[in-house]
């Protein structure tokens, strides 16, 4: 086997391997591409949970015809120069892998105008083929459509999930973002329907109330704690508001959506006694460190990053979570979650008699002729010599659950004249039953 070069279209699709896993992949690189372009509002559009199409307009600052040459090739960027710019990085992306690793793999349109420009730019791609440029008119800002996701690697595309839960991972994506950026308006229809739309204020506040409902705002707690250089802010529920997973807490440092273990713990272990081991509250929590402390380039789709101090991180949230949930003059019980019990209504009717018929005094025992022993002996079947041993149970019991026995205290012993055999006689239904077995 020789060593050879790869060409850049096998590598824009091992790259979109791991950029690129499913829709919403695409989605989070296209928002975050708009937020990094000074955009103020927002629209996301997907049809089949994305799988068939998407759509992502800003009124960002646009590109001129020479940068939307050079956006789609491998590691082209606007936002770093050199190594050392990584250490101080302060957009949300900066590898300048997104575009083309998402245009080998989908049809990939992209449209763009900057202010001041008369046309503006189309971009079409199919599958990572030579692209195709024209000038086009458009509004001030960027476009970008990706349809028949993953056409061309059958593969990747029988391992999505149904159309619906791709969709509900998109729309959690959006929430995430739009909590990182009070300041944007988010606009996101799924299926010509509207699932999301945000103010724009700047307020998180009015984010969070628009996303998850008055309810939900009239339960927030708001945080806020400074220390040396470590900022947070943000909100948190009361232990009485509860949800069932995580997927409601957004953890938010230098304006990156990202997962880490050391923040989730630290608001468990705050909310330790007040809440259910089940539960889990609401959590919008922005922290705001040097760059310098970082790393954002741990992760190929960047949603985790390393702390250079984590204890510091854990000690902050900590601290302010217990804080917002314990101030002080309050008592444990009143910030506490209530669990309801539910009332109890007991109602007294009067009892009710149903005469019941009137038993025997005697039971009625039918008068059966005396045999002599040789008689009950040449009835027996088993003959004169046969002992006569009582059976544990009736005869019939073989054929009855336990539940359909008869009670002893109803059944009467006799003795059959003819074969010799004990019976009993049912007070209920006067019918005779054998219940000796000659052995």
């Amino acid at each position: 086997m020789t060593i050879h070069v790869l060409d850049d279209n096998t590598i824009n699709k091992i790259a979109a391997g791991e950029v690129v896993e499913r829709p919403a992949s695409v989605i989070k690189e296209l928002i975050e591409n708009a937020m990094d372009a000074g955009a103020t509002r927002i629209e996301v559009e997907i049809m089949a949970g994305g799988t068939s199409f998407m759509r992502v307009t800003d009124n960002g600052r646009g590109m001129s015809a020479e940068d939307a040459h050079l956006a789609i090739l491998r590691h082209a960027t606007s936002k770093i120069r050199e190594v050392g710019d990584l250490n101080t990085i302060g957009t949300l992306g900066f590898r300048g892998e997104a575009l083309p690793t998402i245009a080998s793999v989908s049809r990939f349109t992209l449209l763009t105008r900057r202010e001041g420009d008369d046309l503006g730019t189309r971009v079409t791609i199919t599958g990572g083929r030579e692209p195709d440029f024209i000038e086009a008119g458009c509004n001030i800002g960027t476009t970008v459509k990706v349809e028949d996701l993953f056409f061309n690697t059958p593969a990747r595309k029988k391992f999505l999930k149904t159309n619906h839960t791709e969709g509900a991972r998109i729309n959690d994506f959006i929430v995430k973002l739009a909590l990182s950026r009070p300041d944007i308006e988010f606009h996101f229809i799924n299926n010509n329907k509207m699932s999301v739309v945000t103010p724009g204020t700047g307020n998180l506040y009015d984010t969070i109330q628009a996303i998850y409902g008055d309810k939900t705002a009239d339960s927030l707690l708001g945080l806020t704690l400074e220390d040396e250089d470590i900022k947070i802010s943000g909100y948190i529920t009361k232990p009485s508001m509860l949800k069932s997973s995580r997927a409601w807490q957004t953890y938010i440092v230098n304006s990156r959506i990202i997962q880490n273990r050391a923040i989730a713990k630290a608001i468990d272990n705050a909310y330790k006694s007040l809440i259910p081991k089940s539960g889990f509250p609401l959590a919008v929590l922005c922290i705001e460190v040097p760059q310098r402390t970082i790393d954002v380039n741990v992760h190929p789709q960047k949603s985790e990053l390393k702390f250079e101090d984590e204890s510091r991180i854990f000690k902050a949230v900590y601290k302010a979570v217990l804080d917002a949930i314990r101030p002080a003059g309050r008592g444990l019980g009143e910030v506490a979650a209530v669990v309801e019990k539910p009332e109890q209504h007991v109602t007294m009717e009067p009892m009710q008699f149903v005469p019941a018929t009137e038993p025997l005094a005697e039971p009625i025992i039918p008068q059966w002729p005396q045999a002599s022993s040789a008689q009950a002996a040449a009835a027996s079947p088993i003959g004169a010599q046969s002992s006569l041993r009582p059976s544990t149970r009736p005869c019939t019991a073989r054929h009855r659950p336990p539940h359909l026995r008869w009670p002893a205290s109803l059944m009467h012993k006799r003795v059959c004249a003819a074969s010799a055999r004990p019976l009993l006689l049912c007070t209920i239904s006067m019918r005779l039953i054998p219940c000796w077995k000659a052995r």
